[in-house]
């Protein structure tokens, strides 16, 4: 009975944090790349639905963070998470400065943040997402194989029992 409350933990560990996990970590480098491309458009072009859609979107993807922080149970997953949230949070923190300057007119500073630290922010948010995700695969494999070794001893049980009441009778 042991074997299969195990067995089932395992299968609903998987169904309900493991792969949510993965598949919110998976789409956030894409995000990531999408906002910095945003930001050039808006530095460029000055037109403010590409400020207006930056924001929308990075609030989106904060949110996406914060809803991965519930699923993530491994010390890796959470090392690489906090390491995402803070390199995503100092992007935001450049792309503010970026728009600072560029609201007193300092195109060229705004410009110069926008392509070194926000950029590099960005960069470091996306490598680290990567990585989170790498790390939540490896707990979903050993997730797996540890269901895989309850299942088997659950049969092995089942059919000792069965022999077991074969033998009896």
């Amino acid at each position: 009975m042991a074997f299969r409350v195990a067995l089932t933990w395992n299968v609903h560990d998987i169904a309900m944090r493991a792969v949510p996990a993965i598949e919110t970590a998976s789409g956030l480098p894409e995000s990531f790349r999408r906002l910095v491309r945003l930001e050039a458009k808006h530095l460029v072009l000055r037109d403010r639905a590409y400020a207006d859609l930056w924001n929308e979107r990075a609030t989106r993807a904060a949110s996406e963070l914060d809803r991965l922080g519930t699923l993530l149970v491994s010390p890796d997953e959470i090392m690489w998470h906090h390491r995402t949230v803070a390199a995503f949070a100092a992007y935001r923190g450049h792309v503010e400065q970026a728009r600072a300057h560029l609201a007193r007119g300092e195109v060229e500073r705004a410009q110069q943040i926008s392509e070194r630290p926000a950029r590099e922010a960005a960069e470091q948010a996306e490598t680290s997402v990567i990585k989170l995700t790498a790390a939540s695969n490896g707990a979903l494999g050993r997730a797996q194989a540890d269901a895989a070794t309850l299942a088997a001893r659950t049969w092995t049980a089942v059919v000792a029992a069965f022999l077991g009441g074969l033998v009896v009778a």
